[in-house]
């Protein structure tokens, strides 16, 4: 009787940090989908910085990225800083 309550205590001992670890460990590889939405974001910023865009698609696919990423902070501060570049670009220009 103590033998196989022992025998059960140990198991459990054994398995739980199994569990744990692999918790954690899928856990840190939680967002995949992120990850790739990252490359992408990063491809979109550097096309939108180029030169002002004629159409304006690109920027909404910027922001759902930005959206669907869950960064929208990020996005907001892209936004302001491309929107403060546009405006003083804009004021050099007219005389």
């Amino acid at each position: 009787m103590k033998a196989s309550a022992l025998l059960r205590i140990s198991v459990v001992l054994l398995i739980l940090p199994l569990i744990v670890v692999t918790i954690v460990f899928l856990r840190s590889n939680d967002n995949p989908a992120g990850k790739r939405h990252s490359a992408d974001l990063e491809y979109l910023k550097s096309v939108i910085s180029i030169a002002p865009l004629k159409d304006p698609e690109l920027l909404f696919v910027l922001m759902t990225a930005f959206a669907n990423s869950n960064l929208q902070g990020e996005g907001a501060e892209f936004f302001s800083r491309r929107l403060k570049r546009c405006r003083r670009n804009s004021s050099t220009r007219q005389p």
